[in-house]
């Protein structure tokens, strides 16, 4: 009995201390423009379960992004927020780590400010 209880601890330790297990560190990615911007970069703050867009824009303004991360493939407006002096603008996902890397090295990430018929593109560098 105390074989099997030992191989059993030995077991659920190997299993709970396993590296594809353990949770990867939080980390950035960046979108670059394509073509000349006012939008210097777009960061990524990804961690395993969510992924938080956000980029500083001078202007009180309504972005809209299109990206292929997002889960309905579809636009959506960005919500305004202040940091310190600047103004920043985030969005908040939730999806798997595994399935946004696979859609982020492909991703192109456009960016439509104020309803305008101009689209900034940016592609994704890291």
């Amino acid at each position: 009995m105390q074989k099997r209880s030992c191989i059993l601890l030995i077991v659920v330790s190997v299993m709970l201390y396993a590296c594809p297990l353990m949770t990867p560190a939080p980390h950035y990615h960046t979108y670059s423009p394509i073509n000349n911007s006012e939008i210097n970069e777009v960061e990524v703050f990804c961690t395993p379960r969510v992924k938080v867009y956000h980029m500083f824009y001078h202007k009180d303004s309504k972005i809209e992004v299109c990206s292929k991360v997002f889960e309905d493939q579809s636009c959506t407006t960005i919500e305004k927020d202040t940091f310190f002096d600047k103004v920043k603008y985030t969005k908040t996902i939730r999806i798997n780590d595994g399935r946004f890397h696979r859609l982020f090295v492909n991703d192109t990430l456009s960016i439509r400010i104020n309803d305008s018929s101009k689209i900034h593109l940016f592609i994704p560098v890291d």
